[in-house]
């Protein structure tokens, strides 16, 4: 059931391109980009805007939808999403309000050098001002209660304004189609030449890479190192979290960008590195040897506690073999005699949410994992716990404001259902459902927000995430001491997340 809702992360990078970021090195040759705090609606604040048109007036794919399509087919196509969006979207905004933003965000465009570099403007500022200024008039004077009406609007906005501005009027009336469904919230869109969504094969569990596996973020003194991937070139050659890297074979790391840092580290395969590293106020020299790396969605396994016999297991993604690689991480564990879990979402931004109702299914023994409600009969589902057979093992799961989506559908449901223990800090709150419409006035499908996602005991997951059991106020970026895991430690070895398991065998269904 879930096949639908299958979230597509490449989808995700224009908005995440624009929010705040704590990076993310791994292998010193990868950046990658996490989450940050915000808002599920529609960001409407013009620096918001001017970051979405920069980024769209550079895709390929669309400039040559734009190229191909005629002022008569825009139109259509401006027609149908209205329809779409007034039948599916989750909480469509009136045609009043998408009008009025639709026009300030073709204001927005003609204020934007990129767009009118890409699209060779050559009119004088006193032209691109007085058709600015036209703009916001109408959008403020103009009522507009239709859909016929908001086309008719940008029609005549395309005609006036393309001659005197010089431009195509199908990049206006794109502007206009973008700024109307930029509106709605911030993960609808409009995707040309793609007329179904693919399936997220691309979305894989393992990924093999050349480099020395570490995880880094930027530090006044060079680069703080978050934690070396496990069984990575780094951890054998004893790089550790808290290490600060002052020096990459000779050079000095300092004055240097995150991704100036990742450039040094990586390299072919056998070939040297040396780090200089600042560990417990000493220098310290380290020699590693670049290697091939095995990146898995669940990318590490351990006890990290042999006196209560803690296991610690980290998932990064919800990718296509990621239940499989759990269920055999907790084997593992199992046969290393494992007492109690610490799952850890950190960081985690989600990814398949059918494979996250499955690794819930291996630890709840009966309850509701997930529900989704639409405006739709088809867009409302529930999900069921259905093992005849879980996990019953004292449990604490980590999460911080960069778990999303599929994180925190798990996170919710272990703790309605008091299954575990959550320990970190409020989640992100990407709790909405987005489905792939295909078109049929031009090749292309709409992306569109058609239901939410709500937690077993009826909490709207999107914007408010999940608040854990247990805060860990956020300690200072750069400190080798994991005060989340600390706390999950210490809530094992008092033996709360053992009361839990109690609790629940007694009001439910034993598990095995």
């Amino acid at each position: 059931m879930f096949n639908k809702f299958k979230k597509n992360w490449k989808n995700w990078k224009p908005a995440l391109k624009q929010m705040a970021l704590s990076t993310l090195v791994v292998l010193g040759a990868m950046a990658s980009q996490l989450l940050a705090q915000e808002n599920h609606t529609a960001d409407l604040r013009p620096e918001a805007v001017q970051q979405r048109i920069s980024y769209r007036v550079n895709d390929e794919k669309l400039r040559q939808f734009i190229g191909s399509t005629s002022d008569t087919q825009l139109r259509a196509l401006f027609l149908e999403v209205s329809q779409l969006v007034d039948s599916r979207h989750v909480a469509p905004t009136n045609y009043q309000d998408r009008t009025r933003h639709a026009l300030n965000h073709m204001a927005e465009a003609l204020e934007n050098p990129e767009w009118l570099r890409v699209n060779g403007v050559k009119a004088s500022q006193d032209t691109l001002d007085r058709a600015r200024a036209e703009l916001r008039r109408m959008a403020t004077e103009h009522t507009v209660k239709s859909a016929q009406e908001a086309a008719q609007m940008m029609s005549w906005t395309m005609y006036q304004l393309a001659g005197g501005v010089g431009v195509n009027p199908a990049v206006l009336g794109m502007e206009f189609l973008q700024g109307n469904i930029d509106s709605l919230d911030k993960y609808s869109a409009f995707n040309p030449n793609v007329q179904v969504s693919a399936p997220r094969a691309d979305l894989k569990s393992r990924e093999e890479l050349v480099g020395i596996g570490v995880e880094m973020k930027k530090h006044d003194q060079g680069a703080f190192v978050v934690r070396p991937v496990q069984g990575s070139p780094a951890e054998k050659a004893g790089v550790q979290r808290g290490d600060i890297i002052l020096s990459i074979n000779g050079t000095k790391t300092e004055s240097l960008d995150l991704n100036e840092i990742a450039n040094l580290i990586s390299g072919p395969s056998g070939s040297p590195v040396l780090l200089k590293v600042l560990r417990n106020e000493k220098e310290v020299v380290i020699h590693v040897v670049r290697g091939k790396l095995v990146l898995e969605s669940v990318s590490e396994v351990r006890i990290i506690d042999s006196a209560s016999g803690t296991g610690y297991i980290r998932v990064d993604q919800f990718a296509d073999q990621t239940a499989k690689q759990l269920e055999a991480a907790l084997w593992k564990l199992h046969n290393q005699g494992m007492k109690s879990l610490v799952l850890d979402f950190r960081g985690n931004p989600g990814g398949l949410l059918n494979v996250c109702v499955e690794m819930v299914d291996m630890f709840l023994p009966a309850g509701t994992i997930v529900t989704t409600r639409g405006r739709n009969y088809g867009d409302n589902t529930s999900e069921t716990a259905k093992f005849a057979k879980t996990w019953r093992v004292p449990l604490v799961v980590l999460v911080d404001e960069n778990s999303a989506s599929a994180s925190e559908i798990f996170a919710a449901a272990i703790q309605d259902n008091k299954r575990g223990i959550v320990v970190g800090r409020k989640s992100y709150g990407k709790g909405t459902v987005q489905s792939h419409l295909p078109l049929r006035t031009v090749s292309g499908n709409l992306k569109l927000t058609t239901a939410k996602f709500y937690s077993p005991n009826g909490r709207e997951m999107a914007g408010q995430g999940v608040t854990p059991d247990v805060i860990v106020e956020k300690t200072t970026e750069f400190t080798s001491v994991d005060a989340d895991l600390r706390k999950a430690l210490e809530l094992i070895t008092n033996g709360q997340p053992q009361q839990v398991v109690n609790e629940l065998t007694r009001n439910k269904m034993p598990s095995a």
